[in-house]
């Protein structure tokens, strides 16, 4: 949740500051590739090709810390393009008010109205994704856990199903929930 916010966040002020632009156009469809690619696919994908065909990464288990990167990215990617679309919206709304006219007309730089008044008033929608995210990540990350080799709660959850512990599973989904 950490990696998809560093990473939403600065793309979604962007986006809404050069809005109409190609960086806009970019990131809005990196966004929609984002949400749309499931996190089973885009799991395989960076395990062929950081760890297969680069060798630059372990393809499973939680031995090392370079073991977090690939599923850090594959939890992550979703929420990242969800929460830099929620931004870009907050944004476009906020920079459309009067009053960031009327700082600008008062001598305020450019970057402290996009940064200070806008983003600080855009906040709240974004903040609340990220809520619904960080809630939704932890329940989510049963096939990335499991596509990973990780061990843990999503590895329990898959290994219940598979041996039809109903209990057990009851159990996990609570947990996660």
């Amino acid at each position: 949740m950490l990696l998809a916010t560093i990473i939403a966040i600065p793309f979604g002020i962007i986006a809404a500051v050069k809005q109409n632009t190609w960086i806009d156009t970019a990131v809005s469809t990196l966004s929609v590739a984002g949400m749309s690619i499931p996190n089973y696919w885009l799991a395989l994908l960076l395990i062929v090709y950081f760890a297969v065909m680069k060798g630059l990464l372990p393809t499973s288990g939680a031995e090392k810390p370079a073991s977090l990167i690939m599923p850090a990215i594959c939890a992550g990617i979703k929420w990242s393009a969800l929460i830099a679309r929620t931004t870009r919206s907050a944004m476009l709304d906020c920079l459309r008010e009067d009053y960031l006219r009327t700082a600008r007309i008062k001598g305020v730089k450019e970057r402290l109205v996009i940064l200070k008044h806008a983003y600080g008033n855009a906040q709240i929608p974004v903040i609340t994704t990220i809520g619904n995210a960080l809630s939704s990540l932890i329940g989510g990350t049963v096939v990335v856990a499991q596509v990973f080799a990780w061990p843990g709660i999503g590895n329990l959850t898959i290994s219940a199903v598979r041996g039809n512990e109903y209990t057990l599973v009851t159990a996990s989904v609570i947990m996660t929930t």
